[in-house]
C-alpha cells in the first residue's frame, strides 16, 4: 500500500484551511499541531477503515473526518452517550463531510470490538478506562497505525499495553506534538516519513 505524500500534505493543508478560514468552537481549539499531524497521517497511509474513541468532542474528529474525505475511507467516532454532538455534527455538515463520519454513543469497550480490521485508530488518554480499550481494538494485523492523544494528560510515557505490542509485533514512537502522542505501528504501515518531529508536513 505504501506512503501517500501527496495526499498527506493535502490532507494537512485543508485542516489548517478548515481552522483558520472557518469559524467553529471546535475548529478553534488550541491543538492545530496534533490535529494536523494526525490527519496528515491518516491520508498518508490511505487509512480506509478509522476509528476514534474521544471523551468529549473534539477538533480531532474534523482531522480525521477530513482525512477520510482524502482517502474514500470511513470515520466512526465514539463518544460517551450523554456528550452532546450538536456544534461539532453542524461544523461537520458544513465542512461537507458527513458522508464520511459515523457518529456512535455508549461505553467503548462494548462498542470497539463491533469494527473489524480498523487500520487508523485514534484513542483520547482523557476517556475512562482509556488503557483497557487497546485491548478492544480489532487491527488488521498487517497493516494499521494506533494512536494515543493526550498521553501527556496522563503523566505516561507509553500507553499502548507492552504485551500486546510484542504479540502484534508492533513498535510505538512517542512525540511532544499538542499534549502529546504515542504513534504505535502494527505490520508494513508506513510511516517513518511522517515522524520526525523537524518536520511539520510528511
Amino acid at each position: 500500500m505504501g506512503w501517500h505524500p501527496e495526499t498527506a500534505i493535502n490532507a494537512y493543508l485543508d485542516t489548517i484551511k478548515m481552522r483558520t478560514e472557518r469559524k467553529s468552537t471546535f475548529l478553534e481549539i488550541t491543538e492545530p499541531q496534533s490535529s494536523e499531524f494526525i490527519s496528515a497521517l491518516a491520508a498518508g497511509m490511505n487509512a480506509q477503515n478509522i476509528i476514534e474513541v474521544c471523551s468529549c468532542a473534539a477538533a480531532s474528529t474534523v482531522a480525521l473526518a477530513n482525512a477520510a474525505h482524502h482517502t474514500g475511507g470511513h470515520l466512526v467516532c465514539i463518544l460517551p452517550e450523554d456528550e452532546t454532538l450538536t456544534e461539532l455534527q453542524k461544523t461537520i455538515k458544513e465542512l461537507g463531510l458527513e458522508d464520511t463520519t459515523e457518529f456512535v454513543r455508549g461505553d467503548a469497550q462494548h462498542l470497539l470490538p463491533i469494527y473489524k480490521d480498523i487500520d487508523f485508530a485514534v484513542i483520547d488518554c482523557n476517556t475512562k478506562d482509556y488503557g483497557g480499550l487497546f485491548q478492544h481494538l480489532n487491527v488488521n494485523p498487517t497493516r494499521a497505525v494506533v494512536i494515543a492523544h493526550k498521553l501527556f494528560d496522563r503523566k505516561a510515557n507509553f500507553a499502548f499495553p507492552e504485551g500486546f505490542k510484542r504479540k502484534l509485533g508492533a513498535q510505538s514512537t512517542t512525540l511532544p506534538i499538542g499534549k502529546g502522542i504515542e504513534i504505535t505501528r502494527i505490520g508494513n504501515a508506513i510511516i517513518h516519513k511522517c515522524t520526525s518531529t523537524k518536520t511539520k508536513i510528511p
